[in-house]
């Protein structure tokens, strides 16, 4: 289980496997969020065995598809460097103004 967990973590740090691949369900204008490729995983514990084949996993959003896949596409600019104070301060007023329409 420590394998597990570390193999994760570890996965969850660097970013994955960096292979370069990405979803064939994804457009040209998605936002990468998380590749994560994972072994197979082998836990036996007390009488009970899971065995799982190789996991890929590929998290993308699509913006202006909704506001959840514009908010994640436009952290992904700011976390990658490429927006500047402007930018940021028009991503946080839009942030708040969906929030007040959804309390």
């Amino acid at each position: 289980m420590q394998q597990v967990l570390a193999g994760v973590f570890n996965s969850l740090v660097t970013g994955g496997v960096a292979t370069g691949e990405s979803s064939n369900d994804a457009s040209p204008t998605a936002c990468d969020i998380l590749t994560l490729e994972l072994g197979a995983i082998n836990l036996n514990l007390l009488g009970l065995s899971v065995e799982t084949s190789d996991i890929c996993l590929f998290v993308y959003a699509e913006p202006s598809e909704g506001v959840l896949g514009d908010l994640l596409c436009s952290l992904t600019d700011i976390l990658n460097g490429g927006a500047n104070q402007r930018a940021i301060d028009a991503l946080v007023t839009n942030i708040l103004r969906v929030i007040s329409r959804r309390l």
